[in-house]
């Protein structure tokens, strides 16, 4: 289970995602497949984090000291078609990679429930971002650096994944 947890953990450290509320049609644009669309996304704008919503379940592997996840809270992660930023860590023209995950995958691989992120959906969009459009270099990754991928919890909050954590991001 922690190998599962682990390895979930990597690959949301990589996703951007969504769980759409009321647009249904991204999840019907998206129709179980991949969707690369940049023009007027929901999640671009100004976010800043609000705080740790989940550090795992017991036992599970977190990159995060108590210091670090308390450091996060208050900064500030920009999403939009021209650039992507988490504090040094800015790229220009990043592209967004959009998926579907449904509630059961997303407890399969990381023992987290939808409910314990707050999220009243059976599906959500994630949404990875990549500096290349053959979705072969993932933005930012390490100790410390979140934003590669999240959660759309609503069109005013997102939740970020990283190193075992998972933030909450309210739009600024």
């Amino acid at each position: 289970m922690k190998v599962h947890t682990a390895v979930w953990v990597v690959i949301l450290s990589i996703l951007i995602t969504a769980c759409s509320t009321s647009n249904i049609s991204d999840k019907a644009s998206l129709n179980g497949k991949v969707s690369l669309k940049q023009e007027n996304e929901d999640f671009y704008g100004e976010w800043i984090v609000k705080g740790v919503l989940s550090s795992g379940p017991i036992g599970s592997i977190t990159t995060h000291s108590s210091e670090d996840l308390k450091s996060f809270e208050g900064k500030k992660i920009v999403y939009s078609s021209n650039v992507a930023s988490f504090e040094d860590k800015i790229i220009t023209s990043p592209i967004y990679k959009k998926t579907i995950i449904t509630k059961e995958q997303f407890y399969k691989e990381t023992e987290i429930s939808f409910d314990d992120l707050g999220i009243n959906k059976d599906t959500c969009i994630a949404v990875e971002v990549f500096l290349d459009k053959d979705l072969r270099k993932p933005w930012i990754g390490g100790r410390n650096v979140i934003g590669q991928g999240f959660l759309i919890k609503n069109k005013n909050t997102l939740i970020v994944g990283s190193g075992g954590d998972f933030f909450e991001l309210i739009r600024n």
